[in-house]
């Protein structure tokens, strides 16, 4: 289990504030026509720089710039070898006179912190006033050098101005709930309106939360004065946290006036792995799994098997909930049941019979392991190996037959929604399994290779990031805590307890020498799971969901029966999501392959920043790839946005999400890709820039 993450607040209080204007957004009805539009002076390219004091929030908005998309240059202030923030650095002019401006937004402690020099403040300031380039300041301690209060914010209610969630928080409800945590309070000014802003800005809050004893604290504030606009971060949190992940990406748009190389959604998927084969069950009585390590005087509980009215629960559930669960199952286990039961098997029947809403996966024929020939030990296991030492490996011919047995298994009993080019192997075998297998199995990429698979699942807990096997390609899946041989809430809650407690507590006492997992208190055997198991699988979901992280998630079909534990998990995580999100971020439920080729979309953009240049000019967004392989470029841009082609507006441009457009933009080596926005972007089309002053 992962542990509790510290979070908090440093909060500007307030009473009332003056009334400010709406902040201005772009009109996505302003739809050009005729020719693109002629190009502005000055360019504006689409990158962010950091100025990094090692601060938490810093940390987090600069993890989630990375999580989107949006190129960033990181300055480590405490540095003392750092790069100087320089005229030219921030932008330069060609000796035609077209000025481009380096950064689209600037993220730092403050503008005005020690850890700059005087040039280098004054330099900044001018810049963000040429270019109309919008900062995120983190660091209050200079607008309120005293007069602070203790500030508790654990489950606290933040409410968004109309401002606010009419523009770059509109994917969000009006009023959301912080995490729970361990924190206790962060220091946060008693004043309102910060004294050396109140006489010349603008100033209006997007986000506040009332504080325990009266009054209101400003998490996020925007100040105006003349051309510039600084957005102020009171609040205070680390990147694990799920609402600092939901709030940041709100704080870039803003940033970024909606023009990023970025794409962001909100992806959950689950798997049930083993569908058609019975699992064995967990025994309370002797904390152990019946058949591998519980000794002869324990009751023989018998394995566990999804039945035809599973399915139908599932479809109901899939039906209300709007996510389909992906089936990864093994065909074997159907007429092994049959022959025990008269000839048939009810769950299979009853999946034909539903087979237009269940959504299927290929789990190999039998689960059989696809790595080194191995001997199973009572809580272990290893490879086997030859009489030189050479390890004994499955055949590329053996693999072959488990893969194609599965597909033809499927399409022979009418199978829909499936995907022959998706596969899920049996423990993820065959993959490399540290510590007691290395390495592939070397047979496994020419057999996934002759069966056409594409992609082929792996587990975070192994390898967290996609990598090519042969022709295909891993998907890491999450592993839900729940376990394979636990189909009650009270199996659920004693494998818990005996995993995760000290042998003075009645556990295994594992716990006790892991430095990763460190022992917990026992739960309460009958009402553990529902009070504490399932909140906590959900809210880790919920963390992966507002990540911008395709990764599926996966579960066993022992999980689907009994007390059917994964859907208070399930439906604790959706509630989360509900409460939240806003119908603009509706949640997205991808396939295996869809997950997957996220995932690698946003490897292959990482590998091509540094040869792709991205600007925006007005109401013109251009993509230049200057380096000698096509990238692939994620552009997330307001509605309304058209591509130019040969020099005349197209048909419309990407998808609508959270408010925005977006979508992945392929530019070949050498070629420019340009497209036209609803309106101007707000960055300055015209100014001058000169080197003195470095």
């Amino acid at each position: 289990m992962l542990p509790a993450v510290a979070l908090g607040l440093a909060l500007i209080v307030t009473g009332c504030t003056a009334p400010a204007p709406p902040e201005q957004h772009q009109d996505s009805s302003q739809t050009p026509t005729g020719p693109a539009a002629e190009p502005a002076k000055v360019a504006v390219e689409l990158r962010t720089l950091v100025l990094d004091d090692g601060s938490n929030m810093i940390r987090s908005l600069a993890d989630r710039l990375v999580r989107e998309g949006v190129p960033v240059e990181r300055v480590l202030l405490g540095d003392r070898s750092r790069k100087a923030v320089t005229r030219d650095m921030l932008a330069g002019t060609d000796a035609s006179g077209a000025v481009t401006a380096h950064f689209s937004g600037i993220v730092a402690p403050s503008l005005t912190s020690g850890a700059l020099t005087a040039a280098e403040q004054a330099t900044l300031s001018e810049y963000v006033s040429t270019f109309g380039v919008r900062s995120v300041r983190t660091d209050m301690t200079a607008l309120f050098p005293e007069n602070f209060a203790e500030v508790s914010t654990d489950g606290a209610k933040v409410n968004f101005s109309e401002a606010a969630a009419a523009g770059p928080f509109s994917y969000l409800q009006r009023s959301i709930t912080f995490d729970e945590s361990e924190a206790g309070g962060y220091r946060a000014p008693k004043a309102g309106r910060p004294p050396k802003l109140a006489a010349a800005a603008q100033y209006q809050p997007l986000a506040t939360m009332d504080v325990p004893g009266g009054g209101t604290a400003d998490l996020l504030a925007v100040t105006r004065e003349g051309n510039r606009e600084e957005m102020l971060v009171t609040l205070e949190g680390d990147p694990e946290q799920a609402h600092i992940q939901a709030l940041t990406h709100g704080i870039i748009r803003w940033l970024n006036r909606d023009v990023t190389t970025s794409y962001s959604r909100n992806y959950f998927s689950v798997d049930s792995d083993d569908v058609l084969l019975p699992n064995a069950q967990w025994s309370v009585a002797g904390h152990c799994e019946v058949g591998r390590n519980c000794p002869p005087t324990v009751e023989q509980l018998p394995p566990i098997r999804m039945t035809a009215a599973d399915i139908d629960y599932l479809v109901a559930w899939q039906q209300g909930s709007g996510i389909k669960v992906s089936l990864a199952l093994n065909g074997a286990g159907a007429g092994e049941h049959a022959l025990s039961n008269s000839g048939r098997d009810a769950l299979m029947e009853q999946m034909v019979a539903q087979r237009s809403e269940l959504r299927i996966l290929n789990h190999t024929w039998n689960h059989n392991f696809l790595g080194c020939d191995r001997v199973l030990l009572p809580d272990d296991w290893r490879c086997l190996g030859d009489d030189k030492g050479n390890t004994r490996w499955m055949s590329k011919k053996d693999i072959y037959a488990q893969v194609a047995k599965n597909q033809l298994f499927v399409e022979k009993n009418g199978l829909e929604n499936y995907n022959q080019t998706e596969l899920v192997t049996g423990e993820h075998s065959g993959l490399a399994k540290p510590p007691q297998q290395p390495t592939d199995n070397p047979n496994l990429a020419p057999a996934l290779d002759e069966a056409g698979i594409k992609w082929v699942a792996s587990d975070t807990s192994t390898e967290a990031e996609p990598r090519q096997i042969g022709g295909a390609t891993t998907v890491p899946r999450y592993p839900i805590d729940l376990d394979y041989n636990t189909p009650t809430g009270r199996q659920v809650a004693d494998a818990y307890n005996w995993k995760n407690t000290s042998k003075a507590d009645g556990g295994s006492g594992e716990c006790e020498t892991a430095t990763d997992n460190p022992c917990v208190a026992p739960i309460n055997i009958d009402t553990g799971f529902n009070q504490v198991i399932a909140p906590m699988e959900g809210e880790k979901a919920y963390a992966h969901v507002v990540a911008n992280d395709a990764r599926p998630h996966f579960v066993h079909q022992a999980n689907f029966t009994g007390d059917r534990v994964i859907y208070p998990m399930l439906d604790n995580m959706l509630g989360r999501y509900h409460a939240t999100f806003a119908d603009s971020s509706p949640l997205l439920n991808p396939t295996m392959s869809e997950a997957g080729t996220d995932l690698m979309n946003h490897r292959h953009w990482s590998e091509a920043t540094g040869h792709v240049v991205a600007s925006v000019a007005g109401q013109t967004v251009r993509l230049s790839n200057t380096g000698t392989t096509p990238a692939l470029v994620p552009v997330t841009v307001p509605e309304g946005a058209r591509t130019v082609r040969d020099g005349q507006l197209t048909g419309g441009f990407g998808t609508s999400y959270q408010g925005a457009t977006s979508d992945w933009v392929s530019v070949a080596p050498g070629a420019t890709v340009t497209i036209q926005t609803s309106a101007t972007s707000g960055f300055a089309t015209d100014a001058t820039w000169s080197a003195k002053g470095n």
